[in-house]
């Protein structure tokens, strides 16, 4: 049998640059399932914030709070950071009487990892407009909440129910270019809430970079 070594050189060549280009992109991960807390009571949660004074959602009773799980070493959490779409959101909610309360799970030591004055700076740098950003390095409340995905968001109501839970948006990909034509879930939700309606959709497969400690128990 005679091989063309001219077609198969050119396969392989082919290949290669294929593999080459899907390096580029980062993978995204997508959640399995959607959670099974929605309309459900929050787990209570009780982590340090940027103070080190603690914060649980007790503390918010009566009041409207987001959870956003988010690692700023993730791509897709940078597209919303990087282009201000997060915190042109934060500070859209704020004024409307919102807690936002963003929640690192990452663990100690490891990339992304936070704390102290270099938290601060970040925070800064970010500039972000959350009310808090909370430490969850042993990945408990990453565990009740059962994320798996960052970034994730999570509505609750003032009655401590969970109203949205899942993706920022429906444009799975860390390019900010498709902002633009993103549907904002946690946004819609927010605003169905307010005018008591049902979110719809209340729940939605998050995308972006598997969450650092899930499935990891502390001993």
């Amino acid at each position: 049998m005679r091989i063309n070594y001219v077609s198969a050189i050119t396969a392989i060549v082919l290949l290669v640059a294929t593999i080459g280009v899907m390096a580029a992109d980062p993978p995204v991960g997508i959640e399995q399932n959607r959670s099974a807390l929605i309309n459900e009571r929050a787990p209570e949660i009780n982590l340090p914030g940027v103070a080190g004074t603690n914060r649980s959602l007790a503390d918010f009773k009566g009041k409207y709070v987001v959870l956003e799980w988010v690692d700023f070493t993730c791509p897709f959490v940078r597209k919303h950071y990087d282009s201000k779409n997060i915190q042109n959101l934060q500070a859209d909610l704020r004024q409307q009487g919102v807690v936002w309360l963003s929640i690192s799970s990452v663990r100690s030591g490891a990339d992304g990892y936070l704390s102290g004055k270099t938290l601060r700076l970040a925070l800064a740098k970010e500039k972000s407009e959350a009310a808090d950003y909370l430490t969850d390095s042993t990945g408990a409340a990453q565990r009740l909440f059962g994320v798996t995905i960052t970034p994730t968001v999570v509505l609750i109501d003032p009655d401590g129910v969970v109203r949205y839970f899942g993706a920022i948006d429906d444009q799975p990909t860390d390019n900010p270019a498709n902002i633009a034509k993103a549907t904002n879930h946690l946004r819609a939700a927010f605003e169905a809430e307010k005018s008591k309606l049902h979110p719809n959709p209340n729940g939605t497969l998050a995308y972006g970079c598997p969450a650092p400690t899930i499935g990891r128990a502390e001993h």
